[in-house]
């Protein structure tokens, strides 16, 4: 996530090797911000504008993003 509209400026980035991710199913992944890594200085979160994702996988593979959301931890549904 980026404040800056361009990737490697003013970034969060988080790495999801430390996320345990099987084939052939669906996964809820919540990012904290606090365990976020920075780049290029910081982030306004008031104004993101540019979101990326990539991964690294060896062989076939289909990945699909859906309902990505930012919000408050406090509106997390237990």
């Amino acid at each position: 996530l980026t404040s800056s509209g361009t990737s490697d400026k003013n970034e969060l980035n988080w790495n999801l090797r430390h996320y345990t991710l099987q084939s052939g199913g669906w996964y809820q992944l919540y990012l904290p911000m606090s365990q976020a890594g920075f780049s290029g200085g910081s982030v306004d979160l008031t104004c993101i504008n540019y979101f990326r994702f990539y991964i690294h996988v060896s062989g076939n593979a289909t990945i699909k993003l859906a309902d990505v959301r930012i919000f408050h931890a406090d509106e997390i549904k237990k």
